[in-house]
This record gives C-alpha cells, structure tokens and sequence, in this order.
C-alpha cells in the first residue's frame, strides 16, 4: 500500500472524502544534465564518481560556472534540487589552487549548519588528508577555547550564524584579519528568511561585511540559495548592496531547476470538525499504511497536542511518533532528527522549524494543518517529500483564517500564482542607522565608503550625528562611534531594543522587541513558554526588564485601544474605480486602553482591565485607500453601516495581503477612518508594522485593485451570515471586531470598482488635496533652568561635498515658504505639487544679529539626554576643617580682548568654517560634518566655578552639596574683562555679579555649583540665565566628559592640579593656591565655551585615544 492507495482512500472516505475541495496530481519530472564549460580538477571529478554522480543537473552546471568565474549568483529552486554542491564544488576548487583562500557559510539554524558540516566532511572523505580543507561551526554552542583556536587558526570553511557575524566576527574583525584577507566566497542558505525585519538587518550586516572585507583586499562573491520566491534577484540585489560596490555586478539568478522529482499530489480539505482532528485522522491513515509522514502545526501547543493524541490512538505507533519544535534542547532535537533519518520514526510532528532544508530522510507524506501564510512556504513544507523521488502527497487541512478559505473555494489560484515577492528594505531608516552606527565602530566612516553616498545614509548619518552617536574626527575627516561596542545593542530580529522576560526566580525565559512589549508583555498579559503559561506581573521600561509568574490560567489576553495617522508625505497616487488609492509615510499614533481577559475553552469575554501605557509614535510606510463622498452617501442611504463596512474592509485586505508579498498579517497594522482630517473623505489605512517601514506596502501597492477584487471574492464565498475569522474578523482587531459588517464591505467594494465609474476616480484623483499633518512638539526638558532654542539642522549634501572636496553649494536661504531638510511635503493634487510640514524642527538657517549685517549659521541639535550628570569632576571630591581667609573680592587679574570675543585662533589642522559672502554683504556660514550650533556671547556674560570646604563623604553624599561650604569661588566677568576672587563671607558679591549677568556659565553648574552655594544665595540660582557646558556636552553624547580631558583635546590645556590636592591645601590654609587652581578652572570654561560658540563643537579623547569632535550648541 503506497501513496497512491493513501490517497484514493482518502477521496472515497465517507468521512473525510466529502470535505476534499480539490485534488491534482502533478507527473514526475526527469533530470536535465549539462556540462560544465571548464573542466572540473581531477580530485573533484573523483569525488562527484564516488557519490555516483555521472554529471551535474543544468542549473547546478551554470551556477557554478558563474561561481568559478567570479560572479555572485542567486539559486531559487526547489527543496532537494542540490543547491549544496553549487557552493561546495567551486570553494573546494579555490582550495585546490589556494590554500589560504576561505570560504564563509552562513544558516539561520544550527541544525542546518551541522548537516552541511557533515556534508562537507562526507564529500571529501576520500581526500588524502594533507589535502582535505578545514571546517569548523563557529555558533554559541563552540566553547571558549574552541573560539580561540579557530581565530588564531581560521579554517578553509567557517560556518557560522548571522548572529555570530554580527556580533563576533565583524566586531572583533582585527582578530580575524588572515581569514578575511583571504575570503572568497560567502554562502548564504535559505536566503528567503531574510526578509522583514531580519532582512533589513541582515543587509546593513553584509554590507559591514564588505567594508571590511574590503579593508583587507578581498572580494568575495555571494552565493544566495533560497526556495522558490518570485524575485531572488532583487532580494539578493538588496541583501548584498553589490550595486554600491564599484566595479561590482548583482547576483546572476538560476532559478531553472534540472533536479528530477517524483509524482506528487496535491490535496485541499477543509474539515467539518477542527484542523487538528482531521490531522489526527489523516495521521492515522497514513501510519496504518507505514507511510512516513511529516505534520507541520502553526503553533507549539498544537504540536504537542497532536503527538500525544496521535500516539495515544495509534497502538503500535505509540512509540514512533515525536514533535519537533524550536523549544526543545539542541540534543533533544538531534536525537529527532537521527531517529527520522533512520527510520526510526514513522511520523515527525513539527512547527515551522522543520520547513528549511535539514535532511531527515525520505518521506511520503505531508500534512499541513493550516495554511503557512505563502506558497512559497506551502511548497517548501511539501517539498519534504519524495526527495527520493517516489510518489508522495501533500495534504493541507484549511483552518478558519481568511487565506486558507480561499484557496479552498480558488484552489486554481494557488497553482496558477507566481510565488510571493520576498521584500527588503535595506534603507529602513531605523535599523540603517543602527548598522550605520555599528560600521563606524568597526572601522571609521568616511566618504570615500559607498553605502554613505545614498541620500537614506546621509540622513541616517545626519541623525546619528545630532544625537551624538557618532562623532568626527579631530580633523572632520571621519565619523567614529561614541560608543565602542554598539553591536550589543543591535537584535537582528527586532527593530530597536529588546526587553528580556524573567520568571519568579530571575531566569530569563524569553526576550520581546520593545516595539511589540506594551502589546504581548503588559503587566496581567499572558505569555507562553514551552507549553506553559505565565502571568506577567511587571514591566520596567528604563530596564528593559519583564517579570512573569508561572501560573495555570483558563483564560487568554487580548490588548484594546485606538489608533490614528498622520499623513507626512504622499509619494504616489492612482485613480482605483471611484476612488483613489495613494502610498506614502504615515505617522501611526498606537494607544493602548486596556486589555480583554477571554476563556480559552469558547473564547467568551471575561472582563476588561484598563491600561496606563504611553501612546507608541512610529513613522512608517503605508497605503491607503481614499473612499469618494458618493460611495458613503449610497451606502447610508440604504441604511448600510459605513464605518462597519470600511473597518470589514480593512481586516479582510490585511487577512488577504500575504496573498500579494511574502508576508504574515502580524506584519501589517491598519486604521479605518470615515472622515481624515487630512484628505475630508474616508480613508483605509494598511501600513508596514514595522517603524520606518519594510516595504511591503510599497511592494503591494501596484496590486491595489487585485487586493480589493480578492477581498471581494473571499467574502462572497465565505458562507458565514454576518462576518466571521474566515472572511472580516481580525484576531488583533483592538476594538473587539466593532464595528463590523460584511454586507457593507462586499457592497463597498463592488461600489468602488464598478464598471464604467473609473472617470469619477481620476477626477477625484486630480482635485485631491492633502493638508499638512499636526505638529507633534518635543517635550521640554524639566530641569534645564533656561531651555535653548532648537538648532538648526545640517545640510548633508553640504558635507558630503565638502568632505570629497567639492565647492561649498549655496547655503540655501531662509527665507518664508522654503523647507529646510527636517520638513515633511504631502503632496497635494495629481501633479506633485507639495505643502510643507515642519515637524517641530527648524529651518535650516537662523537668523542671528552681529557686527557689520546679518550671519547665517547652521548645525546640529543634541538632544536632550535622560540621564543627569552625577556629581563633580576633579576638584571638588573632599574638603577639611574651615580656615580664615584673607582674600575678599580682590581682583585678581584680566583676559585680553581678543580672547574674550569669537575671534579665538585657530588650531592648527583643524577645519575651519567656510565662509562665503553672499548679497548686502551678509556672511553665511557653511555647515560642517558635526557642527552644533554657533554664534556669538552675550555683552556681559559670568564664568564662575567653586570649590568646597568639606567633602562628600563628610556631609554624607553628594545630595547633601549645601552643607559642604566654599572654600574659593572665582568668577570671570566679561564687561569688566577680569577675574575675580571670592570667600565664603563674600559671597553676596559674586550673587550680585551673578544676577548682573546676562549669562551664567559654570561646567557642571546646574547640579554641583548651585547645589554647593543654595545655602547662601538670597534667591533661586535656577532663575539665572544660565548655561552648563557639561550638561550641553552630555545632551550631545549621552554621557559625562572631563574638564580635562575637553582641555587638554581641545586646546592642548589641562587642569592645573586635582580636587584631592585642592582640598589638602584648604587643610593647610593655601588659599592662594586654590585661587590660582580655580581661577584656571574658569579660564578653561570660558575658553571653552567661546571656541564651542565659535565652532560648534569641542573635542575630546575617547577611550580608544582617539581626539573626536562633539557637537555643542552654547547659545544662551
């Protein structure tokens, strides 16, 4: 009894036979051979002989003719096709001819890397053993003193994982430096889950790759292999960034395959009774025929569900049935593996994890309970079967989902539709800037790098400036990371940070992005792990920290609350019937109320527990679907709900879209409005879920109309009376699938694409206008006593061209009606024509007054930091008993005029400002890469500082500051242009001088200096005008410089002595010592803060002894 048998059964079962929708029988395809055009060496055509391979199938054949001939290729064909031997055949060539050239494989599973391991070893097994090249895997399971042997030593072969490239290789590439000198090849397997998400990190970590690959000289070809996707050449294109690469060709495509298969069918039931009963019994089947079987589940508890009623049915086959799931221990799933590839077991029941090409033998049948969301993973789960190339059957058991009740009803669309579109957006402009960011710390960034010349990197490199993570050089001609090791903030499978769950006893038992914490980990949320439950209990944003409790519960959470959009740029519109239909960048504006408890056993609400979360402000990409007032008017007029019609039509197209690009629906978030402020008519939201967006909705955009005509179909189809999880319920809809209305989408839809009405779309289509969205302020920081006004923003263009050496571009003007770089433009009408949106920063060019016309200035803002300086740098750590002093307001000598203005010298090798002279003799100030905001000093400004007569420790901690007295204070006065010197008891002068200011600036100030002398001050040293230069510099780096270290950097000036030795001479009554030591304190703040003023930036050491630039922005 075969397959054949099996599946003639099936259709004449009086159970299951009426519950078959479709069934086909696809022939078996012979091999197609070809030669290869250079002859193989005599080793690898002795191993080929000893595997019994008299040749290689054609696409094998000319992909690694490209291979040998330097090119990078992208192989999409099916599963078992021998995509193994097209990377492996022309790596053992290079080996053959160099020895020191290497190869880099890379798997997204550990199981995959260890089948190819042993793969590799197998194939030259005959090889003498001088001759045999190295392998190792380099993953988290190789211990510590494996890692170090395989470093000094690389091996011709590393196979690794993306996230050891990321966070180990490339990182710490100085240790890797002979393996990439000699890299040749780089393998990418199972290249089509590499999208999403994953992909865009993914690319920004190839392209780290190829900058330091670069650096040592070598030129590595990639080979992609990826199951059958409908555009591997744009994914592979997107992946590598090859297009940057001058000299550099994308990935040649092979998707032809030769590779035989035997006759396989194809069955399509939708059961009566629930998906996992019908598996179960076709399970059952199946094994009393000895036929070996693989079922795929869409979720962990299913698995194990299914194996243990599976083998508690089964009899005999009790002890031949296993699950097979992601949560199992490495061993636990080896030894599955091992079973099934012997025979051992008859029937594997699996997740996802078992979709990718990890070999465990011949099987014959496959059950798939539940759609997998794509064909491309349908036939990449079907092609588990038959790899022997006997006849087999896949099975796919439909589940109530949208996408699995279509194709029950148009099972000839599931074989007549090209494969998904398997998207990446390599310029999403979040992760870019985080990979941007981790580059600079591997290796300094600069112009000549091509992955900056793209105008999504200079913006990146823009923002990463203005928020301080990343700085110039002392010389302006590279960017480097403030921070050394940024990688280990970076998750490859999420968007930003992650926060970590814990259970009661502190142990990490799984990790949730930050972007999705306040929906699946908000305090009462129930979270799953390896089969069981847990309630969380608390949630600490600032920590990044989760903690559940194990508990058993009955009921599941599900979060409510509301959304909105903003509109902030319209980059393409299209009449769709009536209506239009545009894309663009939305503001989404996600506001979490609550969340509802629901039983587990019929989904009943329990009850409703409200939420204090912070609303989540994303940008991302979107499409949306503008509905004409005339459509609404005959709905309404047939009593038909309109705001239930649209919200139908929203979950239906999201449900739908996987149909389109290769994608789930968790992917895609939508809003239905009946009336946006921004276009006046009613509008369907369906946007990428991803901040800064993945380009799906791009990707579905062209497919606009067939999206609603498929909606369209599954509705009509769908035998439910008022709208069901098969056609317009959401699974996530936060408002609990209210309202709703089938009828109305179905009648909305039909309305919309009506025939003959396409001449009301494209009027509506040009007379269209989009207003500007609303501005979304910055909170203002609670404790800057005096908050500057917002700079403005760097001209990119400006800095690319004045690092590659070009003449500086006119500084664009000012004036009413322009838009600086940080404006949004919606467009508004057919032609383009555009509004300007500011969103809430600044023209580009400020307008400040000065001697001899009007001086343009531009630069970047830092931005306000969260955490607040801690305590005084040296010079003012402790103090000893008080002493009389003799000195009392005594002056104690002047600065030069030309210091205490902006014209401070230049030092040398330093950049400085380009000027040009523009119209009226205006002078316009060019930006430079890393420049704050510069301008002039106020006509009287104070620089004071202050030092203590008793130390921390003695007053019992730094919050105590006002108990630890002042020993010397001394103060710069810029109208009189001289220092002065003041006691403890003389101190009501230097508040005078202080409230004569029209500036007060101290470093360190804000949380020392005027904590020290609250004590004494009359009124609130707060009020005071005042400015902070470590405040301003931590605002930009986010985290504390020295005043010596800033010194010595910027101006070859360090301290005069120390805060230990300033308080042993208190002890010893020195007090003209600690005037001498104070008084250079202030001459170093003042000198500072005029060259900050005048250049916009300081430098300083950081800890890899480099001297870089931050950017500051000292204006009052």
């Amino acid at each position: 009894m075969g397959v054949a048998e099996y599946v003639r059964a099936l259709l004449a079962s009086d159970k299951l036979g009426p519950q078959v929708r479709h069934h086909r029988c696809e022939p078996a395809r012979s091999a197609v051979y070809a030669e290869s055009r250079l002859p193989w060496p005599a080793a690898i055509r002795r191993t080929l002989e000893e595997r019994g391979l008299s040749g290689l199938y054609s696409h094998q054949a000319l992909a690694t003719d490209h291979i040998r001939a330097g090119h990078s290729v992208v192989v999409a064909t099916p599963t078992a096709s021998g995509k193994s031997l097209i990377y492996n055949l022309p790596v053992l060539e290079r080996h053959l001819r160099d020895s020191e050239a290497r190869a880099l494989y890379l798997f997204p599973l550990k199981a995959l890397a260890q089948d190819q391991l042993a793969g590799l070893r197998r194939l030259v097994s005959g090889w003498p053993e001088e001759a045999r090249p190295t392998a190792a895997l380099y993953d988290g399971d190789t211990s510590d003193h494996f890692r170090r042997k395989i470093r000094r030593d690389p091996p011709t072969v590393l196979i690794s994982n993306p996230e050891m490239l990321h966070l180990a290789l490339l990182p710490h590439h100085e240790q890797w430096a002979p393996f990439l000198a000699g890299l040749s090849h780089i393998v990418v397997d199972e290249a089509h889950t590499y999208r999403g998400v994953f992909g865009a990190h993914m690319a920004g970590v190839f392209r780290r790759l190829n900058r330091l690959a670069a650096h040592y000289g070598a030129t590595p070809s990639y080979v992609f292999c990826t199951a059958t996707v409908g555009n591997p050449g744009e994914l592979a294109a997107s992946l590598s960034g090859l297009d940057l690469l001058p000299g550099r060709q994308p990935p040649v495509v092979v998707d032809q395959s030769g590779a035989p298969q035997g006759a396989r069918h194809y069955v399509f039931l939708d059961p009566d009774q629930s998906p996992a009963t019908a598996a179960i019994d076709l399970l059952r089947a199946a094994l009393a025929r000895k036929l070996r079987t693989i079922v795929y589940c869409r979720s962990r508890r299913m698995t194990e569900l299914v194996s243990l009623w599976a083998g508690s049915l089964s009899g005999p086959w009790a002890g031949r049935i296993s699950a097979y799931r992601a949560g199992f221990l490495p061993e636990e799933r080896r030894q599955i593996e091992a079973r099934m590839a012997s025979g051992e077991l008859l029937a594997v029941v699996s997740t996802s994890a078992l979709e990718l090409g990890i070999d465990i033998g011949g099987l014959d049948v496959c059950i798939l309970v539940g759609y997998p969301g794509t064909i491309m993973s349908t036939l990449q789960r079907g092609g588990r079967v038959g790899r022997a190339q006997q006849e087999s059957a896949v099975v796919l058991v439909a589940g109530e989902d949208a996408l699995d009740q279509y194709f029950m009803s148009h099972p000839e669309d599931f074989f007549s539709r090209p494969a998904e579109m398997a998207v990446v957006n390599p310029w999403n402009e979040v992760i870019l800037a985080r990979h941007l960011e981790c580059a600079a710390a591997e290796l300094p960034l600069s112009a000549r790098d091509p992955w900056l010349a793209p105008a999504p990197a200079q913006e990146a490199l823009r923002d990463l400036a203005a928020q301080g993570r990343l700085l110039l050089s002392a010389d302006g001609s590279q960017w480097l990371a403030a921070r050394k090791r940024p990688q280990r903030l970076v998750d490859l499978r999420g968007t930003g940070r992650s926060f970590v769950i814990e259970d009661s006893e502190g142990t990490v038992i799984g990790s949730v992005d930050g972007f999705r914490a306040w929906r699946e980990t908000h305090v009462g949320a129930v979270y799953l792990h390896r089969g069981r439950s847990y309630v969380i209990e608390e949630m600490d944003p600032a920590a990044g920290r989760v903690r559940a409790r194990q508990a058993k519960v009955d009921w599941f959470t599900r979060v409510r609350g509301h959304k909105s959009t903003d509109i902030l740029e319209e980059l393409e519109r299209r009449p769709l019937g009536r209506g239009v239909v545009c894309r663009g960048r939305l503001r989404i504006i996600d506001t979490i109320t609550g969340y509802e408890k629901r039983s587990t056993r019929d989904n009943r609400l329990l009850t409703i527990v409200p939420l204090e979360a912070p609303p989540q402000i994303f940008e991302t990409e979107g499409l949306w679907y503008v509905i004409p007032e005339s459509c609404r008017q005959r709905l309404e007029e047939d009593f038909v709900h309109f705001m239930g019609s649209i919200h139908a039509c929203e979950h239906t197209a999201i449900g739908m879209l996987p149909l389109l690009v290769m994608a789930d629906r968790n992917d895609f978030g939508g809003i239905s409005i009946p009336l946006h402020p921004q276009t006046g008519l009613a509008c369907v939201f369906i946007y990428d879920g991803l901040p800064g967006g993945a380009g799906l909705t791009r990707q579905a955009f062209g497919h606009a109309r067939e999206l609603l005509e498929v909606c369209a179909a599954l509705i009509e189809a769908c035998p439910c009376e008022d709208g069901c999880p098969s056609c317009v319920h959401s699974p996530k809809c936060g408002s609990g699938n209210r309202p709703i209305s089938k009828a109305g989408a179905l009648r909305l839809i039909r309305d919309l694409l009506a025939p003959g009405a396409d001449a009301e779309g494209e009027a509506l289509c040009a007379d269209l206008r989009i207003s500007p969205p609303p501005e979304l302020l910055p909170p203002r920081p609670v404790d800057e006593p005096a908050a500057p006004v917002p700079p403005p923003v760097p001209d990119m263009a400006a800095i690319m061209a004045a690092w590659a050496g070009q003449a500086p571009a006119t500084a664009p003007a000012g004036a009413a009606g322009q838009a600086g770089p940080g404006a949004r433009t919606s467009a508004s009408g057919a032609g383009g024509a555009g509004t300007v949106a500011s969103e809430g920063v600044p023209s580009q060019e400020e307008r400040i007054e000065g001697r001899g016309g009007e001086v343009f200035v531009a630069g970047t803002s830092p931005q306000t930091s969260a955490s607040a300086a801690a305590g005084k740098p040296s010079g003012k750590q402790v103090a000893l008993p008080p002493q009389s002093s003799p000195v009392a307001g005594r002056k104690t000598g002047g600065a030069t005029a030309a210091t205490a203005t902006l014209s401070i010298m230049q030092k040398p090798g330093l950049m400085a400002p380009a000027v040009a002279v523009g119209d009226a003799g205006n002078v316009r100030v060019r930006p430079e890469p890393g420049v704050g905001a510069v301008g002039r000093p106020p006509e009287h400004y104070l620089v004071f500082d202050v030092e203590t007569r008793r130390s921390a420790a003695e007053v019992g901690g730094w919050n105590r500051a006002d108990r630890m007295g002042v020993s010397i204070a001394v103060a710069y006065d810029s109208r009189a242009d001289d220092f002065f010197t003041y006691t403890q008891e003389a101190l009501p002068e230097l508040f005078a001088r202080m409230r004569a200011a029209q500036l007060v600036v101290g470093f360190n100030s804000f949380r020392f200096d005027y904590a020290v002398l609250s004590a004494f001050a009359p009124f609130e040293l707060r009020a005071l005008p005042g400015l902070d230069l470590l405040r301003r510099v931590q605002d930009s780096l986010k985290y504390r410089v020295s005043l010596d270290n800033l010194g010595q950097a910027t101006l070859d000036e360090p301290k005069s002595a120390d805060g230990l030795q300033a308080l042993r001479w208190w002890q010893e009554g020195r007090l003209d010592d600690i005037a001498a030591y104070c008084r250079k304190d202030v001459d170093l703040t003042r000198r500072l803060y005029l060259f900050g003023l005048e250049h916009g930036w300081l430098l300083f050491t950081n800890k890899a002894g480099q001297r870089v630039r931050v950017s500051v922005d000292f204006r009052q």
